[in-house]
């Protein structure tokens, strides 16, 4: 007696467990069926014993995506070009004729809750008022930590949307981790009797360096109001509230600091077309504030206040020394908020670069020869290799008969 085999329909005996052409075997098949059910159960044994961590791992790639997308998309702000800025007088940062705030770090950096906060600052410093409180707890802080921190970035955003309100001096402010009140004290720079007066005062200064620079190319915009900053200011008091101010850089009354610097070049800058940002941040441990500025569509460093010093002062009166103006990235500066500033990585208008102003010193003889190519008593350059410059300092000011050398940084100003 014979059968045919399932699979090719050859004959072969009834007990032949194998077919002689295919190799067909029904208990191969039966096998074959057993272990594809015991894959499918350990599958899903898996699957339901390590549930959690599946979906735990997902979370985490999703948290990922998210951050990776937040990064790329704080890399990609871009400041709105001045040419685009327009005036809104529904705006709650429409203050006044000075400058045109498109209250971009209200906008875009804040919170909801953290705008509320700004608003109040925005409200008393507009209206002279002696400040204002708040419970911590009602605005999602859980700790003194968390509330100053964010009274911080509030003040930060506040000040680079608004150098206009150059009444405004600073904050103090005190937590009180009992009952979670935050008590917030304004000082003021001007005050409500010459408000008028000093913002006058200001728009004046602004429309005649509107009207010297209305010719000029962005560089030399910037270049002028480096000069004019320079020239017209020495280093402040710190102490003196108004050295904080825009005011402090246009009045003979005061002179200014850093902040004052800072938010007097964004005034002056939005008033000649040019588009800039002030930069809360610090140089090493000292606070400071400084400006990025944009020069044909790149982004420069601007720091009006490193050549007011008085060293620099008492070396030449009514002098000026560049390494302020247009300058690459220094590790010794440090942004505090990086997030809303656009990075500084311009290159063609680099100042001493630009100016043909950089010098590698390879010996003193050649450093002379350099020296006698220059028919002014003042030389200014940047030292490519300062080490090795600083080295043979003594040797130099002793064998080329130069009456003083300064140095800061990487720059060396020469008076012959």
């Amino acid at each position: 007696m014979k059968k045919k085999c399932p699979n090719c329909q050859i004959e072969m005996p009834v007990d032949a467990k194998m077919c002689p052409r295919c190799g067909y075997s029904s208990e191969l098949v039966n096998v074959e069926v057993v272990e594809k059910a015991s894959l499918k159960q350990k599958l899903w044994h898996f699957f339901h014993q390590y549930f959690f961590l599946l979906c735990l791992f997902a979370l985490i790639l999703l948290f990922l995506g998210y951050q990776a997308y937040a990064n790329w998309h704080h890399h990609s702000f871009e400041l709105v070009p001045v040419s685009e800025l327009e005036r809104d007088p529904n705006s709650i940062h429409n203050i006044n004729e000075l400058y045109i705030s498109d209250g971009r770090n209200y906008e875009h950096w804040l919170n909801q809750k953290e705008k509320k906060i700004y608003e109040m600052l925005l409200n008393s410093v507009d209206h002279f008022e002696e400040g204002f409180s708040y419970r911590y707890s009602d605005y999602g802080y859980q700790s003194k930590y968390q509330a100053t921190q964010s009274l911080k970035k509030i003040n930060h955003a506040f000040i680079m949307d608004h150098p206009e309100l150059f009444q405004y001096g600073t904050i103090r402010y005190q937590v009180n981790e009992t009952t979670k009140e935050v008590n917030v004290w304004i000082r003021y720079a001007s005050n409500k009797e010459t408000y008028e007066a000093d913002k006058n005062l200001i728009k004046t200064e602004l429309e005649q360096v509107k009207e010297a620079t209305k010719s000029f190319s962005e560089y030399e915009k910037a270049k002028y109001i480096y000069e004019y900053l320079v020239k017209n200011n020495d280093y402040g008091d710190k102490d003196d509230i108004m050295s904080q101010s825009a005011i402090s850089a246009f009045s003979d009354i005061s002179s200014p600091v850093c902040a004052g610097f800072a938010r007097a070049s964004q005034l002056l800058f939005q008033n000649v077309g040019l588009t800039s940002t002030i930069v809360p941040g610090a140089i090493g441990n000292t606070l400071h504030e400084w400006n990025i500025v944009s020069i044909d569509g790149d982004f420069y460093n601007f720091d009006a206040t490193v050549a007011s010093s008085e060293e620099i002062k008492h070396f030449k009166e009514d002098g000026i020394l560049y390494n302020g103006f247009l300058f690459e990235h220094d590790e010794n500066y440090q942004i505090e908020e990086s997030k809303m500033i656009p990075k500084p990585d311009g290159t063609k208008y680099l100042y001493y670069s630009h100016e043909n102003l950089i010098y590698r010193y390879t010996g003193i003889e050649d450093f002379k020869q350099k020296l006698d190519s220059y028919d002014t008593d003042y030389i200014e350059l940047e030292i490519s290799n300062m080490p090795a410059f600083r080295l043979a300092k003594d040797e130099i000011e002793e064998q080329t008969g130069i009456q003083d050398l300064l140095m800061v940084g990487y720059v060396i100003w020469i008076k012959k």
